[in-house]
């Protein structure tokens, strides 16, 4: 925690001298947002009757995450999140913290880092921790838990017409560094690379993208699922090892029209593995109806996920339906509602299943989150 200390001080102190000259609001912007949830979690029995113990927690969780954004210059900003978590493997893909153990001191951890290089008029190049580069129809999170921030390099252009636009975004993160000079062969570096391309159309009052792209793991096979297959998330693994490589294909479409004068969108985002030659499919699809901008504004949602066994690398897996990683099916019913200018209130609730190639065990979580943003 001390370097998370040092960073504050040093902020603080960057905007007080930058305060003195009075340009500091031309080079600095700080915000951040903080939630509030009540969370409860009903993990049952399966039907063959191999599970017999159903459980029942009930909580509550906050998450809190400031951003610093500087001005380096015209072309080149750097931006430093702190955000509220842990720092283990397996707490990845969570900025939560529980309130528990007597109200204990929460662990603030850096949560992004890096640096915004805008190349292009429309192109940028992110160098660091950052954040998701890849598009997310309908915000999908199928093949990459919203949490997550990469950490290596990303490329994102656009091509912009007036009814018709192009896009192209490409990734190259390490995931885990263990290349050494004593046992090489044992310890190769694993990463995870991605690139796609997709297009915009402006089809009257109807907006559609679509596009596809790849996203694969060189060096993930035969490699430690994480410390151990208890990190695995569902992945098949050997003697501890992941079994399979993970390459993926993946297409994806977002459609948006109105519908009685009210935005109305679905989406679709599907991958493949290329190894084994099963248990590889993974796809969300859904809709949703409104969108939050005003106060009073209210929107509705439902969606549905399907994660084969194999279909994905299982620890960046979304956490909330079905408890997170791969081997699950979970559909989710969301209302969110606009309170006011930057308050709003959602109500979740994730009806799903984990795993369902073997035990089929019923997993039910409902959520009531308050959000605050500034």
């Amino acid at each position: 925690m001390n370097y998370i200390r040092t960073l504050l001080l040093v902020s603080c102190w960057s905007l007080s001298v930058s305060a003195a000259d009075g340009s500091w609001t031309d080079r600095w912007n700080l915000k951040g947002d903080f939630r509030f949830r009540n969370e409860q979690i009903k993990d049952g029995a399966n039907t063959a009757g191999t599970v017999t113990t159903e459980t029942e927690e009930n909580r509550h969780r906050i998450r809190a995450r400031l951003s610093l954004i500087g001005k380096v210059n015209d072309s080149v900003e750097t931006t430093i999140r702190l955000a509220t978590g842990s720092a283990a493997v397996k707490d990845s893909t969570t900025t939560n913290q529980t309130l528990t153990d007597y109200n204990a001191k929460k662990t603030i951890d850096l949560d992004m880092a890096y640096a915004n290089w805008h190349a292009r008029e429309n192109g940028q190049v992110w160098i660091g921790k950052s954040p998701i580069p890849y598009f997310q129809p309908g915000t999908s999170d199928l093949l990459i838990d919203t949490d997550i921030t990469p950490e290596g390099i990303a490329y994102k252009d656009q091509c912009k017409c007036d009814n018709f636009g192009t896009f192209w975004n490409f990734g190259y993160s390490m995931l885990n560094a263990r290349h050494d000079s004593v046992t090489p062969v044992n310890q190769t570096d694993v990463m995870m690379i991605g690139a796609e391309v997709g297009v915009n159309l402006n089809l009257g009052d109807a907006k559609v993208v679509l596009g596809a792209g790849s996203l694969n793991f060189p060096n993930i096979k035969d490699t430690s699922a994480v410390n151990g297959t208890s990190f695995a998330k569902g992945n098949s693994t050997t003697a501890g090892n992941f079994t399979y490589e993970y390459r993926l294909t993946r297409g994806f479409l977002e459609a948006g029209l109105p519908l009685f004068g009210t935005p109305f969108s679905i989406f679709l985002d599907y991958a493949k593995n290329g190894d084994p030659s099963d248990d590889n499919i993974a796809q969300l699809y859904g809709i949703k109806i409104g969108q939050l901008k005003d106060k009073g504004d209210l929107t509705f949602s439902i969606d549905f996920r399907d994660l084969k066994k194999d279909s994905i690398v299982g620890i960046l897996a979304e956490s909330d339906g079905a408890g997170g990683g791969t081997d699950v099916k979970s559909t989710r019913y969301q209302l969110q509602y606009q309170l006011d200018k930057g308050i709003n209130v959602a109500a979740s609730y994730y009806d799903g299943k984990r795993n369902v190639s073997t035990l089929d065990i019923p997993y039910k979580r409902a959520m009531l989150d308050f959000g605050f943003a500034f």
